[in-house]
């Protein structure tokens, strides 16, 4: 191997080890567990901070609208006011990262309460009607409701409570819309399963219309072979 060829072959080995050193150096970004938040007025919602360099720092653009404070490596975020605003988060090495936050009005308690009506049951082509029945939606934070039926029973099959959790809440004008949501549930202590959907339903004053599915039905491990039908409606505070 000739000298030149030796002094080139040292050079471009010199030259790629000083680049992968640089590159060894580089800041790592700041990543988060989300970098678009919605959160209701007067309550809270968290951040984890994924990785960094650490030396952490978050700031709001708008205090007035939301707040922010850090421990450790998560961000608890305070909506104050209706609007929107962008928090950013910094480390010690100058890298930076942003969080888009909307803070919307707490509709809940317009929802919450127990409502008394008429429950419409339908096992196949049969339908029955429970006069006086009972339904209350439980507020749980960041404008979900959770639905509890109690002591609920079709065709003389006594299935017990059924709680519906996580259902959001819209408005559409005087409307309050409850999201679809549908949950996979046992019932009756375990012995019936079966999928629970709720659809079609809103508040609008004190009045609940609401409609549930029950599919997919399992009783003792068997296919039951039909699906059941409930419809309520009924005014809050009326017993």
């Amino acid at each position: 191997m000739s000298k030149k060829v030796f002094y080139s072959l040292i050079l471009f080995l010199s030259v790629n080890l000083l680049l992968t050193s640089c590159s060894d150096d580089d800041p790592d970004k700041i990543t988060l567990e989300s970098s678009n938040v919605e959160v209701v007025v007067g309550e809270e919602v968290s951040i984890k901070i994924n990785s960094g360099n650490g030396g952490y720092e978050v700031t709001s653009d708008k205090a007035e609208t939301a707040t922010a404070s850090l421990k450790d490596r998560t961000i608890t975020i305070k909506g104050v006011a209706e609007g929107t605003t962008t928090l950013t988060v910094t480390d010690k090495e100058g890298e930076k990262a942003t969080i888009s936050v909307k803070v919307v009005a707490d509709l809940t308690p317009d929802a919450v309460g127990i409502y008394w009506g008429e429950l419409k049951v339908k096992v196949d082509e049969v339908e029955s009607t429970v006069p006086g029945a009972e339904i209350e939606l439980e507020k749980i934070g960041g404008n979900k409701v959770k639905l509890v039926l109690e002591n609920f029973s079709f065709d003389q099959i006594q299935v017990g409570d059924i709680v519906v959790e996580d259902i959001k809440l819209t408005k559409d004008g005087d409307i309050l819309k409850l999201a679809d949501t549908t949950v996979t549930k046992e019932l009756a202590e375990g012995v019936i399963s079966a999928k629970i959907s709720i659809t079609s339903s809103q508040v609008e004053g004190d009045n609940l219309i609401l409609s549930i599915g029950i599919s997919d039905i399992k009783i003792g491990g068997e296919a039951a072979g039909f699906d059941v039908a409930v419809t309520f409606d009924g005014d809050k505070g009326l017993s």
